[in-house]
């Protein structure tokens, strides 16, 4: 039997094992003990690739529901978390990137910028490089694309033991400076900010990042740079290969890369992103008085006289009564007042006064 099909086997058993152990020596309860349990499962098979890893991935969304640990909608929501999708989106352009070589295209590019002629601009230039392609793709993914390049040139010169430990160096620190600069640089700057989100309910942008994170670039990448090319001796010129076109391709997935990067950027800054709703101009925005009648519309009043038979009141008679509503006294009127059902007895006002923040006068 090999390693894998041990490991599917012996598996369960290790989780049940940690199931007993959590209940009875721990004292957990069951949902943070199977939880332990499925985390350990999922271990030992990511461990040894018993099942294909993204597989393994999915053990969770099927055993937690029937473990009663969590339902299927909690399980949804975090498999589709915003972070998990934001780093399905950079896991893709960074497999098209190396699928197409636009990666090395932009490293050569960056080297040919700094130039080649002595042992510090070439440290200097696989650092940048290395930290540019680290913003946009893994770190650990980058450093293993640049290091190939990198023993090219150390192959050159075979007798400079400290060029060679400066680029190797470079490459290491260049990968993990550009990878605390974008939100997608590494996985722990995702973790980060959904836990920051959980925390204090406040969103952490890409662009909220990315403003943070190029000082911090600034700054490392200049103190590692002059750390690891102080008393580098200026050897001789390194000739890259030729400069060969750019394929469709290539070109597609540099075109895709740079608008993804500027829909990241931009999505909240600045005035508010384009992913912002729109607001309605103040002209279209209806006026508080829109809504109030015309001068010339019956009243509620004029209506109720008109129900019941009753000759609309006079102009006269309803300055009167509201002249007398608003001062009362001991000696009223016997005459009776129609007063809408909806109206407050405590207001036999019929008529309702503008509000003092409207800009409109009422008419007599």
């Amino acid at each position: 039997m090999t390693l894998r099909q041990i490991a599917l086997i012996v598996g369960p058993f290790l989780a049940g094992l940690v199931y007993l152990l959590c209940r009875t020596m721990a004292g957990m309860d069951h949902a943070p003990a199977a939880a332990a349990a499925v985390t350990v499962l999922c271990a030992a098979w990511w461990c040894t690739e018993a099942l294909p890893i993204p597989a393994t991935a999915l053990v969770p969304f099927a055993l937690f529901p029937f473990l009663d640990v969590l339902d299927h909608s909690q399980l949804a929501r975090a498999y589709g978390d915003p972070f998990i999708l934001l780093f399905l989106g950079g896991f893709m352009l960074s497999k098209a990137a190396e699928k197409s070589d636009t990666h090395l295209r932009v490293a050569r590019g960056m080297l040919r910028l700094v130039g080649t002629s002595s042992s510090p601009r070439i440290v200097i230039g696989f650092m940048l490089a290395t930290a540019f392609c680290s913003m946009w793709i893994s770190n650990t993914a980058t450093a293993l694309i640049m290091l190939p390049a990198a023993i090219a040139v150390i192959k050159n010169k075979p007798d400079a033991k400290k060029f060679t430990v400066a680029l190797l160096l470079g490459i290491a620190y260049g990968a993990s400076i550009g990878g605390v600069t974008t939100l997608i640089g590494t996985p722990p700057n995702g973790v980060f900010a959904s836990i920051y989100k959980e925390s204090v309910d406040v969103e952490v942008t890409f662009f909220d990042w990315f403003k943070v994170g190029i000082p911090v670039f600034v700054i490392m990448f200049a103190i590692a740079a002059f750390y690891l090319t102080r008393g580098l001796e200026p050897y001789g010129d390194f000739e890259m290969k030729k400069r060969t076109p750019w394929t469709p391709a290539q070109k597609r997935v540099l075109a895709v890369i740079s608008l993804v990067a500027i829909g990241w950027i931009t999505r909240t800054a600045p005035y508010g992103g384009w992913s912002s709703p729109t607001q309605p101009s103040p002209s279209s925005a209806s006026s508080p008085c829109s809504s109030s009648p015309p001068a010339n519309a019956p009243t509620k009043a004029n209506a109720s006289d008109s129900s019941t038979g009753t000759p609309p009141s006079t102009s006269h008679g309803a300055s009167s009564s509201s002249s007398a509503a608003a001062s009362p006294s001991p000696h009223r009127s016997s005459r009776p007042v129609s007063i809408s059902p909806s109206a407050p007895r405590s207001k036999p006002s019929l008529i309702s006064r503008p509000s003092s923040s409207c800009s409109c006068s009422a008419s007599a």
